[in-house]
């Protein structure tokens, strides 16, 4: 008796750092299976995630929320894989991964131009 196997369904609960960029002023929630079109590369997760949060653009850094309530910054592809353990984990579990979405356009800049 063969049985195929489901694939894995993984809840992302999108917040924003410093409000939304969105327009709206909740979450969004997105699921996404754990397919190789979703989460083989960073750079098409972070793309689905932004178009399907309604955000225009990708000047947007992304955070893994852990457990502890601390950020674990996605920069990279090694980034991405390493937290990718920790979101299929929680999926198992029937958890929703919380990411923190931060516009990086809106972070202020430091000047030093001032008089001394």
């Amino acid at each position: 008796m063969s049985s195929k196997k489901k694939d894995l369904e993984i809840i992302y609960n999108l917040q924003w750092k410093n409000g939304p960029a969105n327009g709206g002023d909740k979450a969004n929630i997105i699921g996404m299976y754990d397919i190789p079109a979703t989460t083989l590369n960073w750079e098409v997760f972070k793309s689905y995630l932004l178009k399907n949060s309604g955000t225009v653009g990708d000047d947007v850094k992304v955070s893994y929320i852990t457990d502890s309530n601390r950020e674990f910054p996605i920069e990279s592809q090694t980034d991405f894989q390493i937290a990718l353990y920790a979101f299929r984990r929680k999926a198992r579990m029937g958890d929703i991964v919380n990411l923190k979405l931060d516009r990086i356009s809106d972070q202020p800049t430091h000047k030093n131009n001032q008089p001394l």
